[in-house]
Parts: C-alpha cells; sequence; structure tokens
C-alpha cells in the first residue's frame, strides 16, 4: 500500500476530526543487506543502501509489506556473493556490491559499491547517490563516505535507536574474516590470501512516532528517546 504524503488536515498525532484515527507521522530507515568479501587478491564489499525517510504519514489500519534483504556471503577463492534489497511499502534500499578478486579484478556497484581486486587492475564499484558510496581498490564504500585505499568506507549511526549500520567491507590479510553481524547491512571484508572472504551482514528496517504509547504492530517493539520503535530483523509486516 503507498504511503501518504502530508498529514491530513485536522489530525493531531493520530487522531481525525471524527474522533477516529487519522494519519499519523512515521520515521523508517531502510538498509539492504551488504556485499560480501572475494578471497585471493580479494577486497572487502560494499555496504547495504541505507536511507532513512523522516516526517511521513501514514495511513491509519494500513498493513504495508516490510522485506529485509540477506547478506553476501564470502567468495572462495572468488568474488563475494551478492547480498539482496530491503523494502519498507514502496520504497527500497539496494544490496551492496560484491567484492572482487584476482582473477575478476572489478568491484560490483550497489547502494554502496564493492572494491576492485586488492592487487590491482581493476576498477571499484560505484555507489547510489543518497544511500551509499564508492568502493576503491581492496575496500568497499559505506554509508558515511567512499572507501579508501584497503580502508573501508564509514557506517552511519542512527540517531533514535544509536545503531551503526552499512560500513564496507574492510582488507585484511589472513585474519578478520569472521562474518559481519546480522542486521548490521556491512560489506563483508576481503581476504589478500586463498582461502574464503567474509559473509556481509543481512539489512533491516525500523519504523518510529513520536509518543511512547505503541499505535502500529509488527516487527520487534521498544521505546527510544520518547518514540516508539518497531524493528524489523526478518521480512514481515508493518500495520499502521
Amino acid at each position: 500500500m503507498p504511503l501518504l504524503g502530508t498529514r491530513a488536515a485536522g489530525s493531531v498525532y493520530g487522531y481525525g476530526r471524527g474522533g477516529g484515527r487519522g494519519p499519523y507521522a512515521i520515521e523508517y530507515m531502510v538498509a539492504a543487506g551488504g556485499g560480501g568479501g572475494g578471497a585471493t587478491s580479494g577486497a572487502g564489499g560494499g555496504a547495504g543502501g541505507l536511507q532513512v525517510f523522516s516526517d511521513v504519514d501514514a495511513a491509519p489500519d494500513t498493513p504495508y509489506s516490510v522485506t529485509i534483504g540477506s547478506g553476501g556471503s564470502g567468495g572462495s577463492n572468488a568474488v563475494g556473493g551478492s547480498g539482496s534489497n530491503s523494502s519498507f511499502g514502496p520504497q527500497s534500499s539496494t544490496a551492496g556490491g560484491r567484492g572482487a578478486n584476482s582473477s575478476s579484478r572489478n568491484g560490483s556497484p550497489g547502494g554502496s559499491g564493492g572494491g576492485s581486486g586488492s592487487a590491482g587492475g581493476g576498477s571499484a564499484g560505484s555507489g547510489i547517490s543518497g544511500q551509499g558510496n564508492s568502493g576503491a581498490q581492496g575496500a568497499g564504500g559505506g554509508k558515511g563516505g567512499g572507501a579508501g585505499y584497503q580502508s573501508p568506507g564509514p557506517g552511519y549511526t542512527y540517531p533514535i535507536n544509536s545503531g551503526f549500520y552499512s560500513r564496507g567491507g574492510g582488507y585484511g590479510n589472513n585474519t578478520g574474516f569472521n562474518p559481519q553481524p546480522a542486521n548490521s547491512a556491512h560489506g563483508g571484508p576481503g581476504r589478500g590470501a586463498g582461502g574464503t572472504g567474509g559473509a556481509a551482514g543481512s539489512g533491516i528496517v525500523i519504523v518510529s512516532y513520536d509518543g511512547t504509547t505503541q499505535v502500529g504492530t509488527g516487527g520487534s517493539v521498544s521505546t527510544s528517546g520518547g518514540r516508539t520503535l518497531h524493528t524489523f530483523t526478518s521480512s514481515g509486516e508493518f500495520v499502521s
């Protein structure tokens, strides 16, 4: 179902002129799965694209589909695996680009771009404006900025819950290839030597609105800073 563009006249914090519930303002963050890291002169994957939509009115008692994208797997002596997109209603964020390796040296584009092969000779993947940034040699881009040489692009701290999301995948030589945390949207780290690169973090969607009284349903419900949060770590449905 589509989201409304503006708050209806006569409605204040969800109550309409006739006493029933009217549209109320929500904010939602949509982060996609990151791209996996490559191995054998491998590069880090790009962070999952992240977007925040603020002061959007939701129609009452309306279901909105939520999709949580998976993180890409680490490549086994190969390029990293592809992540998948996340969405809330009609809005979608794009998965991070895969990290390259010695045999396929170009990083893939994505929400943030995957890194080119750490031994050089390829082109890093580009990011999508408003969602992320470009990769560089050996490392993936992040929501907070582009990657540097074998240095991952920084992530993003979401002010409402102080969570840290969508950092690019870095580069290491035989160390540091543990999977990235679930629902972090981080890119997977690349591996210089043979073996397997790092798996990326899956995506996340957070819906919030003013007040500590729950109005909507769906996800894991909590409160922070005078707002109610609905956090989705797996696909589901938010009912406003």
